[in-house]
């Protein structure tokens, strides 16, 4: 269906000379319709802004359906989301969706994890398995540990053109393997919807269509939790990586737990006296830690070089995860400041004043942390994607959708056209949809758009 949609948007698409001549519509629609795939299922768009979700059909089914234009070289998106919805091969409680498998709370005999396992007096119950107070926990677990093994049956042709990830949550100590060959492995922690791509060597045992996950949880202390599932992922919008958040790729920055001199925030600062550690900075039950942070403060700086062309040409973004109290600066200019919280992986856009100062691709990033109580993080990272083009109108007609986008120095005006209000019914059974555009220079100079 997806691709379907390409050719006709592709075959569709037209230009024509530029024109405002539209009678504009005060209806403001609970959701946008866009184009007709057959008489009973229409692709919509439920926000009031193009590029800020997916178009869903068939409900709230998501369409990995995006649209870019480029002007001079720089892409801008008008259409869809950059977040590309995963096709569920095995879901997890944690979508409310059900699983199922075996498990067993006594010690299993050697080599438990393997495909050819003999499980066949383990119990079968419903994923997640988890203590009371874990709201995915269909299955009650209050001893030690759960060893849980997962029968999945898997389309060869996901495992020929997509990537495959395993996706997790788990309560404390945790290991998991797929068909006897270990994809996880982590220490005394815990956390929610972790993700991870299953390399070549754990997809050739998959090929025959069948998988089997083992895992082993053993909770130490408080809440135990067991979840996971396969999924796989549409092709995704390319975004690089200027300077990774350490569980990705382990990065080093300078940092002290002394109160520092003024400016400490500033690129010019002297910070030759500052310990040099690698990230993340926190206490040992937070994910990834490698510099122990124990004191009340610390203050972390990070230097970088990049191209410089991508603060041009890319929207630039942080990501970063605190606990407790956390400001961070970017050549000085403060982007985060937080209260009394603790976070992991948010994401924040830079704006233009900052993305200014990084233009000669230097940055200096620096963040100060306050742990108040219980445990302390500080990390984060520098990413870069296309530019969202900026909305600018919307308007609903009876069999027209029109939207009119800010590309950089280029107006973009969209319309989506289906005929929902044909008498031949035969014509309707195959409905014909349009994407036509029009663009315009917004400076009365020439520019390339494509």
């Amino acid at each position: 269906m997806f691709v379907c949609l390409l050719i006709v948007a592709s075959a569709a698409c037209e230009s024509t000379p530029y024109s405002d001549e539209t009678t504009r519509s005060d209806l403001r629609a609970p959701a946008y319709p866009l184009l007709t795939l057959h008489p009973q299922m229409k692709l919509w768009s439920m926000t009031d802004e193009l590029n800020k979700q997916n178009v869903t059909f068939g409900g709230n089914t998501q369409l990995p359906f995006v649209g870019f234009l480029r002007v001079d070289g720089v892409m801008y998106r008008f259409m869809g989301s950059k977040d590309l919805p995963m096709q569920a091969i095995a879901p997890m409680a944690l979508d409310h969706e059900k699983w199922e498998a075996k498990f067993t709370c006594l010690v299993p005999d050697e080599g438990w994890e393997q495909p050819g396992f003999d499980d066949k007096r383990w119990q079968i119950s419903e994923g997640a398995f988890g203590t009371s107070e874990m709201w995915e926990a269909k299955t009650l677990w209050v001893s030690p540990d759960i060893w849980v093994r997962r029968e999945v049956d898997i389309d060869p042709y996901l495992l020929e053109h997509k990537k495959i990830y395993l996706r997790y949550s788990h309560d404390d100590v945790f290991q998991l393997y797929i068909n006897g060959k270990q994809l996880v492995s982590t220490g005394y922690d815990w956390g929610a919807n972790f993700k991870v791509e299953i390399p070549d060597s754990i997809l050739q045992t998959m090929k025959g269509g069948k998988a089997i996950i083992a895992a082993h949880c053993e909770n130490r202390t408080g809440g135990g939790l067991v979840d996971f599932g396969l999924f796989a992922e549409e092709p995704t919008i390319p975004v690089e990586t200027l300077a990774s958040i350490s569980y990705e790729s382990g990065w080093t920055g300078k940092y002290t737990m002394e109160q520092p001199e003024e400016n400490w925030e500033k690129a010019g600062f002297d910070d030759t006296t500052w310990t040099e550690g690698q990230a993340a900075f926190g206490t040992s039950d937070q994910r990834n830690v490698h510099t122990s942070w124990l004191s009340s403060n610390i203050w972390v700086r990070r230097t970088l070089t990049f191209d410089p062309l991508l603060a041009k040409n890319k929207q630039i973004y942080l990501r970063y995860s605190h606990d407790d109290v956390f400001q961070l600066y970017i050549n000085g200019m403060q982007l985060v400041n937080t209260g009394y919280e603790w976070k992991s992986d948010l994401r924040v856009n830079i704006p233009d004043s900052i993305v200014d100062t990084m233009k000669d691709g230097q940055v200096v990033i620096a963040a100060h942390c306050e742990n108040r109580m219980g445990g302390a993080l500080v990390d984060f990272g520098l990413y870069a994607e296309s530019k969202k083009a900026k909305q600018k109108s919307i308007d609903v007609q009876a069999t027209q959708t029109h939207y009119t986008f800010e590309c950089g120095d280029v107006e973009l005006k969209l319309s989506f056209t289906a005929p929902y209000l044909l008498d031949d019914l035969e014509t309707f059974a195959r409905p014909v949809n349009y994407i036509s555009y029009q663009a315009k220079a917004l400076d009365d100079k020439e520019h390339d758009v494509a």
